[in-house]
């Protein structure tokens, strides 16, 4: 193969996302704040912008019930892993999408979450069957090689 056209089809395009929403930065920073109790953060695509869907300091239930099998979630979870502040991505998308929806969340996923680093990522790609607490939390502790997850 030319070495030009090996660029081509291996070069980094960029995901074409607007992250400049006013609300991104502050809610980035208050989950990443020690000193606030915020625990999880859901962020999703509107058009061409990445949004907050929900905040909140409820834990792992709290996080669960901002959910729903009618869109995509780039989820981020603020937990305590053998007594160190840990946090890990959560892809979760809704079983009633179309293939198309399904294949641009799966573009998108590289560039919503390189806003926050994370330890690890669960995938959650068949909505709410697959979606459980216990899915979660035994996802981080096959990650972490740890049974002391608090949230």
């Amino acid at each position: 193969m030319d070495h030009t056209k090996k660029e081509l089809y291996t070069a980094k395009r960029p995901s074409g996302l607007d992250t400049t929403n006013e609300d991104l930065q502050p809610a980035i920073e208050q989950l990443r704040s020690d000193s606030d109790p915020t625990n999880w953060l859901i962020l999703k695509v509107k058009g061409t912008s990445v949004v907050v869907h929900g905040l909140g300091a409820g834990g792992l239930s709290e996080f669960s019930a901002a959910l729903d099998d009618e869109d995509v979630y780039y989820g981020v979870l603020r937990c305590s892993i053998d007594g160190h502040v840990r946090f890990f991505h959560v892809f979760f998308v809704g079983q009633h999408l179309s293939g198309v929806k399904k294949g641009k969340a799966s573009l998108y996923k590289s560039a919503v979450f390189a806003l926050v680093d994370a330890q690890g990522e669960i995938a959650c790609t068949s909505g709410t069957e697959e979606y459980s607490d216990s899915y979660i939390i035994s996802s981080i502790a096959r990650i972490t090689r740890s049974t002391n997850i608090a949230f």
